[in-house]
């Protein structure tokens, strides 16, 4: 489990926005990234969030009956990135000069970084990988001195191993969880601020 002691000190969860809230929620609540529609849409309500907004920020699929959560390692981050920022329309040089790895930030939705930091490990957009690179992304994008992030990281980490952590090696989201105690272990454990 993550340690949460020496992330407390100037972090709350309750002063997190409101997109990590529901990730996390969800996480706490079904254990699973799948939950039949009903519950989701209650889910939603209590927290006064549109699941219309997580679909087309790319985090969820819904279906009729259900509501299924993609896993942080299957996300478009860089367009993610890109819709909080509202540059949804931008393509080709542009884009590319707006979407450096490097500084890629989720304006409003640390939870969104959380992800990003997990994937950075990984390398799945063909980036650099690994506790290098997310060093360096720590550094150029700003998380690094971001407290919230990191008390965010440990919170998503722990929510991770509690539902998914006994999947087996494969699973997209046994294997998310997996980058993401990586990333806490090898980087974010021994940052400092």
């Amino acid at each position: 489990m993550a340690d949460l002691s020496d992330v407390s000190e100037g972090f709350s969860v309750d002063t997190v926005d409101c997109d990590t809230q529901t990730l996390w929620l969800w996480l706490d609540t079904f254990h699973d990234d799948i939950a039949h529609s009903d519950d989701g849409r209650k889910l939603a309500k209590s927290l006064n969030v549109d699941p219309d907004n997580f679909k087309r920020l790319g985090l969820l699929k819904i279906d009729k009956e259900t509501f299924v959560l993609y896993d942080p390692l299957a996300v478009d981050l860089r367009l993610l990135s890109h819709r909080l920022h509202g540059e949804e329309g931008l393509r080709g040089a542009a884009a590319r000069a707006a979407d450096a790895w490097e500084e890629r930030v989720f304006p409003r939705f640390v939870g969104a970084a959380v992800w990003n930091a997990m994937a950075v490990m990984t390398g799945p957009d063909s980036g650099p990988c690994g506790p290098e690179a997310l060093r360096r992304w720590l550094q150029e994008s700003g998380y690094g001195s971001n407290r919230e992030f990191r008390g965010a990281f440990a919170v998503t980490l722990h929510l991770l191993e509690a539902a998914f952590g006994q999947r087996c090696e494969g699973d997209p989201w046994h294997d998310a969880t997996r980058q993401a105690r990586l990333a806490w272990d090898l980087v974010l454990q021994s940052w400092r601020f």
